[in-house]
């Protein structure tokens, strides 16, 4: 149905007058959709009207992320059926189902290596804070807190043209001078080398040693062949 693609086309439509033009083809199929449409609060369905990640961040009334909050709670849950035995010190076993792990609170370790890879505590080092009336949300990784997540979005990123654009503003004749690298000339004396047609270095370019004879000590002839 036209109308039902033009619905999907309006909750996507990322700008306002894409929206309305969308909205404007359903009214032209059915006021009567249209007028629904309207009345259904576009702000809870269409893109257009969502304010983004940084609204979003903003408006969290949690500790940590809103993922990384159901994450927590799942192993929250989980902890409750799991049972600390103290070990050593700051170490602990814990035994959950038919698996023992042991937890190192002052390390931050435990040895399923949960806690280590992704920075929020396991059902077992939260059985283990429970048990000593400690916070899981204070051991878990800045990364994951609220506070951390509205940083990213303190600071805003300014536009910048395109390339096409940066290109018309610094040339104002029209053109644009490309020069070449800056180069540094290394010590010594430069080396020529010839090439001959084809591409090929020609005999020219080695340095030839003249024979001299053994015997009579003259230049282009050797001993064998001194007359």
């Amino acid at each position: 149905m036209p109308h039902v693609e033009d619905l999907y086309a309006a909750a996507h439509a990322p700008k306002l007058e894409a929206f309305e033009n969308c909205t404007e083809d359903i009214k032209s199929i059915s006021p009567e959709a249209y007028n629904w449409a309207i009345r259904s609060e576009p702000g809870h369905w269409a893109n257009t009207f969502f304010g983004g990640l940084r609204v979003e961040s903003s408006q969290c009334i949690t500790l940590l992320t809103p993922s990384m909050e159901d994450k927590l709670k799942n192993e929250v849950n989980k902890a409750r059926s799991v049972q600390v035995l103290r070990s050593h010190g700051s170490k602990f076993e814990v035994r959950y189902g038919e698996t023992v792990d042991v937890v190192g609170i002052e390390n931050w370790d435990c040895s399923c290596k949960g806690w280590l890879l992704t920075g929020l505590p396991c059902c077992h080092v939260i059985a283990v804070l429970e048990s000593y009336g400690r916070s899981p949300y204070d051991h878990c990784s800045r990364y994951f807190h609220v506070e951390t997540y509205q940083l990213t979005y303190a600071d805003s990123i300014h536009p910048i043209p395109n390339v096409e654009r940066l290109v018309d503003s610094e040339a104002e004749d029209g053109t644009v001078l490309v020069t070449p690298p800056p180069t540094m000339r290394t010590p010594g004396r430069t080396k020529i080398r010839k090439v001959v047609p084809g591409g090929r270095i020609g005999p020219s370019d080695f340095l030839k040693r003249q024979l001299q004879c053994g015997k009579c000590k003259g230049l282009g002839h050797n001993k064998r062949s001194c007359k």
